[in-house]
């Protein structure tokens, strides 16, 4: 069984993309409020139902994140950092962009590969494989600066 993402697309163009992706409904422009809400709890329902397992990224998995008020297809292997941005975090690409991502911190840590990403605090996590000197300095907390030597070693 494929698993529904969830995922409401706001205008036809994306609608096709929508099934390709299994998403859980679809609203079209202009967005009618009752819609809406049947298509919230729509969502609503199939969380509860739904277990919450969490699929690991690869290296070269691309996710689909909000880069201004667009939206980007980012590979993972070009992440250079990860920043807290309140509940949501930042992420720093390697060809100078800035994205939004309306992930969390503990999101990222979880999902992430082990290797080459490590945290060197609550607020940030580095892409080692982008690391050959520090020009910029990070903060880093002591417990991660333990951890941080042991993987360099």
């Amino acid at each position: 069984m494929i698993k529904p993402h969830k995922v409401l697309v706001i205008d036809d163009e994306n609608a096709i993309r929508a099934f390709e992706v299994n998403a859980l409904d679809d609203l079209l422009k202009p967005v009618n409020p009752d819609r809406l809400a049947k298509a919230l709890e729509k969502l609503e329902l199939h969380e509860q139902e739904t277990p919450a397992k969490v699929r690991k990224f690869n290296y070269d998995d691309r996710l689909f994140l909000l880069l201004g008020r667009h939206f980007k297809l980012l590979t993972v292997n070009t992440i250079l950092n990860i920043s807290a941005a309140g509940d949501d975090s930042e992420v720093l690409t390697s060809d100078g962009h800035k994205v939004l991502a309306l992930k969390s911190m503990k999101e990222w840590e979880t999902r992430l590969p082990a290797q080459p990403f490590t945290s060197i605090h609550c607020s940030t996590i580095i892409n080692m494989e982008f690391i050959d000197r520090v020009e910029e300095p990070y903060l880093i907390s002591r417990r991660y600066a333990i951890k941080l030597k042991q993987r360099l070693g």
